[in-house]
C-alpha cells in the first residue's frame, strides 16, 4: 500500500490537483465475512485482513475526491482515479472499482493468489490510460519516496511494464473461480 501511495497516488495527486493527498478513506480493511456479505459465500479476502476498500482521497487544500462521485465527475478528478486504479492493478493481485458489482463507491485492492503460484492478477474495470488528457499541474513533481524529481512531462504514476512482465504477474482476462462475478 505504502508503494502505491508513494509512488502513484501521490504523483497523480500532484500532477491533477496540485496538492498532495494527506488522508485515505478506507471503508473496510479486516472484517471476518463472506465475500460481498452474502451469506454462504467464500470468506472474502477482508476476513484474512488481505484486502482495503478505499472510498476518497482528501487532499492537503483540503478537497476531498470520492470514488463514487468523481469516478464520472470533473475531467480532473477523473484522470486521477483512473491513475490511481491503473497503478494499483500493477501492485495488487485483484483490483476492483466502479463498474463492478458491488464496487461502484470504492477501489478493492487485495493480495488474493489467484493461481498456485500466486502470480495472476484480476483488474477491473480497465481503460486506455493514453486517451486520458495530462494533469494542468504536470511538471516537475517531487516524488516523496524517491527524493528526486521526476520528468516534467509525466509524473511517472503509470510506468511501463517491466522488461520481464512475468514479475508482476499474469492479467487476466475472466474473472478467476474465486472472485466470481
Amino acid at each position: 500500500v505504502e508503494a502505491w501511495l508513494d509512488e502513484a497516488v501521490q504523483p497523480a495527486a500532484m500532477e491533477w490537483f496540485g496538492a498532495p493527498v494527506v488522508e485515505i478513506r478506507q471503508i473496510s480493511s479486516y472484517s471476518c465475512r463472506p465475500r460481498n456479505n452474502e451469506a454462504g459465500e467464500k470468506l472474502s479476502e477482508h476476513a484474512y485482513g488481505n484486502a482495503l476498500d478505499v472510498a476518497a482521497f482528501k487532499l492537503a487544500d483540503g478537497r476531498t475526491i470520492t470514488v463514487k462521485t468523481d469516478w464520472n465527475g470533473d475531467p480532473y478528478a477523473q484522470g486521477f482515479l483512473r491513475e490511481a486504479i491503473a497503478a494499483a492493478c500493477t501492485r495488487f493481485k485483484t483490483v476492483l472499482g466502479p463498474g463492478v458489482k458491488y464496487h461502484g463507491d470504492h477501489f478493492h485492492l487485495d493480495l488474493a493468489h489467484h493461481n498456485e503460484a500466486g502470480t495472476s492478477r484480476y483488474c477491473r474495470p480497465t481503460f486506455d490510460m493514453a486517451s486520458l488528457p495530462h494533469g494542468p499541474y504536470s511538471g516537475m513533481v517531487a516524488s516523496r519516496s524517491g527524493g528526486g524529481f521526476l520528468d516534467f512531462l509525466r509524473t511517472g504514476s503509470i510506468t511501463k511494464a517491466p522488461a520481464d512482465a512475468d514479475s508482476i504477474g499474469t492479467l487476466l482476462q475472466d474473472p478467476p473461480a474465486d472472485i466470481g462475478d
